[in-house]
């Protein structure tokens, strides 16, 4: 729902309830009809959450990046709106000018207490969203190193082939160059190694 609508929907509310209150109520009245509709946006919050946990952890989704930041910024609107309204309650708690009386005072204080209880949701929610992300991270680091895994065990099966060339590669008359099997005894010797250490990384669960 935009800016505008929002703003609309609230005027309206609150000329319906000066309409059908007193002047004392409706202050309270409207934060009470406020509150109805704010159980629901609760409600699809943590079932967002749940089924982007599910996602990452369960189907190993990989593009939660945008998903978590747009939880976070809509949890930080919910964080200042009830720091706003809290605020608000605290004031007419007080009651320093002695506008409303014991009975409404006490409607105030339970309302707070509610209002309380959502803030800590909203700060609760936002640790569920903190754990997501640090799931999320910790996927792409064991992915990461997955990869990273992966490139050094290619790189060490085949540096014993690369020392092999830096050898011959050398402008020294060598033995071997005169040796009828001299080309087939590197070429074996190049396999060898090859699948031994194919077979050592295999032994050690390495890949």
């Amino acid at each position: 729902m935009c800016f505008t609508s929002k703003k609309e929907e609230f005027e309206r509310l609150f000329q319906e309830l000066t309409k059908n209150n007193p002047e004392e109520k409706v202050l309270y009245s409207f934060f009470k009809e406020m509150m109805k509709t704010e159980d629901i946006v609760f409600d699809e919050m943590e079932k967002e959450i749940m089924r982007l946990e599910q996602a990452l952890i369960i189907e190993r989704k990989r593009d939660c990046v945008s998903e978590i930041i747009d939880l976070r910024k809509r949890l930080m609107v919910l964080k200042k709106y009830y720091e706003q309204i809290l605020n608000v309650l605290d004031i007419m708690i007080e009651n320093e000018n002695g506008l409303f009386d014991g009975k409404i005072l006490k409607s105030f204080r339970m309302l707070n207490r509610r209002m309380e209880r959502r803030f800590q949701n909203v700060l609760n929610l936002r640790e569920s969203v903190t754990q997501v992300r640090e799931s999320y991270e910790a996927e792409v680091d064991i992915s990461l190193n997955m990869t990273m895994k992966i490139f050094t065990v290619v790189t060490t099966i085949f540096l014993p082939l690369t020392l092999i060339v830096g050898w011959y590669g050398m402008n020294f008359q060598m033995p071997e160059y005169d040796w009828k099997y001299g080309y087939l005894f590197v070429t074996i010797l190049s396999v060898v190694c090859i699948f031994s250490a194919i077979l050592f990384f295999r032994k050690k669960k390495w890949f």
